[in-house]
């Protein structure tokens, strides 16, 4: 009988033990399933965001554009107006200003720092993507450092000549009292083609022009790469 007990006994126990290994089998298995579920959603509102980046950088990009293409057209007719002697010197500098001016593009990277910065990169498996997004921001450095230094180059024209003869202090908005203007030199350089600030002047707006040109090919390189990146980001985003 004492036999009989003992071995019930050691099957109740093997049994008791083989539903706890499953229980546990079962509940690591759960546990994973749960893990891998909220890495796949993560992973999903990371490519989520990374559209939202590229988006903007789009939507950023074709403001510069136009707005680059607006500065070529009005140093072009400026071009043409200083040919005519029509304009005052504040109208010619002031429009000037404008065509020299540049705008900065600065690409919107917060989902790609996040991954980086909190090691979750491991989270994108697609890695043709995934090496896709580095290589385009890497890209995206090199094209902004040449967009930077034409910028400068643009910029440097703008106090390449002498700032009182080239008739800055004849711009309004500086605020200037006749007595005071009345201390530094005016030269009508603007009605003087000989002039060497009149030829500065030409030189200037056809150097803009061409940097403007650059700058646009630069941006529309940079659409063209991100749109099949926008596709498959898209996808993603959207597939759960």
């Amino acid at each position: 009988m004492s036999e009989n007990k003992t071995g019930r006994y050691f099957k109740y126990a093997i049994g008791e033990i083989i539903l706890v290994v499953i229980g546990i089998l079962i509940a690591l298995q759960i546990n994973n399933w749960n893990t891998e579920r909220l890495e796949r959603k993560t992973e999903t509102e990371y490519y989520c965001q990374l559209l939202d980046d590229f988006e903007l950088d789009k939507a950023e990009l074709k403001g510069l554009i136009d707005a680059s293409k607006q500065r070529v057209e009005v140093a072009k007719q400026l071009l043409l107006d200083i040919d005519a002697q029509t304009k005052t010197k504040e109208e010619i500098l002031l429009t000037f200003f404008f065509a020299l001016r540049s705008d900065a593009f600065i690409p919107s990277k917060l989902a790609i720092t996040d991954l980086t910065s909190t090691g979750k990169l491991s989270l994108i498996k697609d890695k043709t993507l995934k090496k896709k997004l580095f290589e385009h921001y890497e890209n995206l450095d090199n094209k902004s450092e040449i967009a930077k230094s034409n910028r400068i180059s643009n910029s440097d024209k703008l106090l390449s000549n002498n700032v009182i003869e080239f008739g800055w202090q004849d711009f309004s908005g500086l605020e200037l009292d006749k007595n005071i203007r009345k201390t530094l030199p005016s030269l009508d350089w603007h009605l003087d083609k000989n002039s060497p600030y009149y030829k500065d002047c030409q030189e200037s707006l056809i150097f803009s022009i061409g940097i403007n040109f650059r700058e646009q090919e630069l941006y529309n390189s940079i659409l063209t790469d991100i749109e099949p990146l926008i596709k498959e980001l898209k996808l993603n985003c959207n597939s759960n």
